[in-house]
């Protein structure tokens, strides 16, 4: 039976509850749309199981050289499942993690307070805008923290006198999920670096070495687990296990020599850098498309730093674990805002703020007014997030009618945008193959990279028919005319587009539209 807390709750009864309730509330903010959704979450596993990866080109634009196994259960799921059901279960796995938040919170808090407040921190770090954002949607930033979140309780759990005799094993185990969680996405490595350096810095000398290399072994052995045979193919195919990204270091000839990361939302000066929490509190379009708040992250930001700097020693003596996670989540922090700066990023440091807030009040003070002072103030930052969601629908799936299913067999799909059109290939006839010539990591505008002269070569061999597919909202892109006449091709008329999907709402919500091609100096031929 599962452990008993001074709740009379058994943990396994807390997962069952907190995953039930993710579920059912992820059903009632509905299924996402997500751009990354659209984009590359359902394409990715469909182009490898379904053979289009060797028809189709560049389709997900640089998002489609990524890991697809994380999305494969996703993919399947809704390709043979209802919607609902994947959000539940996307739902109930996130919700699942407030028992690993309630165990972190057991390791850190180290006075004897209610179990109740410790469960209330727990709900509260899933209350944020990533979370509630993401709940019951496929970004994995709030799935895979699951694995963070397991690693870095079992290193706290390591500190306990009674497990000194199996701290290689639990640097081991910890190394495996982290390993695993940066394979299925590579943003999670911000985590495995910080965990792994907490463990030189914040952990006790004695058989340190032996958790750090055995924390090593396991984070390679998790990564080659997860993703070593896709990493290995993308080596043996463009020379760059990493493709596109990093390919500054890799230098790949496919495509430019980058980094092809993300830096808009980069802080632009060292001021900045050193106040961004209270910029972006003010501006949130500085690290997310979305807009949101959440003020537990900003009184986290001075904490996570002041406190171990100041109280070094205190803690170690007094609370090591609470040193620990305060450590994790500033070094997590630093790497962050050094690589990324994507706020949805620090999904993991949103779901522990209030913990570590609660802990370190708890650690440096005295009196119990000071934990129902706290508790109080940490509840009552719950009416201050906000938090947005991309369009929701229930009428994506499979079965949905599209003028896309029914291509003549020598059609060609040519897509000319930055838009997430990728998913629209699940209802593409499988000989017809999809090519995109505009990407988010490919610019038409210059042609001297393999793989953008790889693109023009396969739409200028074609044979047969060539349909454009975009939105209706990215139709009169300036660049679409001279793109498409640099592979012989030209739009018709606008009378000649139409909408793919059937249903109007869906169609209203994504706008995606087909339009006919024709070759330059030939006739147009016109749907069937």
């Amino acid at each position: 039976m599962g452990k008993l807390n001074t709740t009379g709750i058994h943990n396994y009864q807390m997962l069952i509850v907190s995953a039930l309730l993710g579920g059912v509330a992820a059903l009632w903010l509905g299924f996402e749309l997500d751009w990354d959704l659209l984009n590359y979450h359902l394409y990715n596993p469909h182009a490898l199981l379904t053979g289009r990866s060797g028809v189709d080109f560049a389709v997900a634009q640089q998002q489609g050289f990524l890991n697809p196994t994380l999305y494969i259960p996703v993919y399947l799921a809704f390709k043979y499942l209802p919607a609902w059901v994947l959000v539940f279960i996307v739902g109930a796995i996130q919700g699942g993690q407030i028992l690993l938040i309630y165990l972190i919170a057991e390791k850190v808090v180290v006075k004897q307070v209610p179990r109740l407040s410790l469960l209330v921190v727990a709900i509260l770090g899933c209350l944020g805008p990533v979370f509630l954002g993401q709940l019951g949607a496929t970004p994995a930033d709030t799935i895979l923290s699951a694995l963070v979140l397991a690693g870095l309780l079992l290193v706290l759990g390591g500190l306990e006198p009674e497990r000194k005799a199996r701290i290689g094993r639990i640097g081991l185990f910890a190394g495996v999920l982290l390993g695993v969680a940066v394979a299925l996405k590579l943003t999670m490595a911000i985590y495995a670096v910080a965990l792994g350096i907490v463990l030189l810095f914040g952990y006790r000398r004695e058989g340190q070495l032996h958790l750090v290399l055995s924390y090593a072994t396991g984070a390679a052995v998790g990564f080659l687990l997860a993703g070593g045979v896709w990493f290995l193919h993308l080596w043996l195919t463009y020379g760059n296990p990493l493709f596109p990204y990093f390919n500054s270091i890799f230098e790949s000839p496919w495509i430019e020599t980058a980094s092809y990361r993300d830096v808009r939302f980069m802080p632009k000066s060292m001021l900045e850098r050193l106040i961004y929490p209270y910029l972006w509190f003010n501006d949130p379009h500085r690290v997310w498309e979305m807009p949101f708040r959440d003020i537990r992250v900003l009184l986290l930001y001075p904490v996570m730093f002041l406190l171990p700097l100041l109280r070094w020693k205190f803690l170690g003596q007094k609370a090591p674990a609470l040193r620990i996670l305060l450590v994790f989540l500033g070094l997590s922090y630093i790497l962050w805002i050094s690589v990324f700066s994507i706020y949805r990023y620090l999904a993991v440091v949103e779901m522990l703020a209030a913990v570590a807030l609660f802990a370190s009040v708890v650690a440096i003070s005295d009196g119990k007014k000071w934990v129902v002072l706290v508790l109080m103030v940490l509840v009552a930052s719950q009416f201050l997030v906000d938090f947005s969601r991309q369009p929701t629908s229930w009428q994506l799936d499979p079965e949905t009618q599209t003028a896309l299913s029914g291509l003549a067999p020598d059609s060609m799909l040519i897509i000319d945008s930055y838009e997430p059109l990728a998913y629209l290939a699940l209802w593409v006839p499988e000989n017809v193959p999809i090519i995109r010539i505009r990407a988010n990591f490919m610019n038409p505008d210059n042609d001297s990279t393999p793989l953008a002269r790889e693109a023009a070569r396969r739409v200028d061999k074609h044979q047969g028919r060539y349909y454009l597919l975009n939105t209706s909202a990215q139709a009169d892109q300036p660049f679409m005319t001279r793109d498409l006449e640099r592979v012989g091709l030209s739009l018709t008329t606008p009378e000649n587009c139409k909408p793919v999907f059937m249903d109007e709402e869906l169609q209203k919500k994504l706008t995606p539209v087909i339009c006919e091609l024709q070759e330059l100096n030939t006739p147009a031929r016109g749907f069937d």
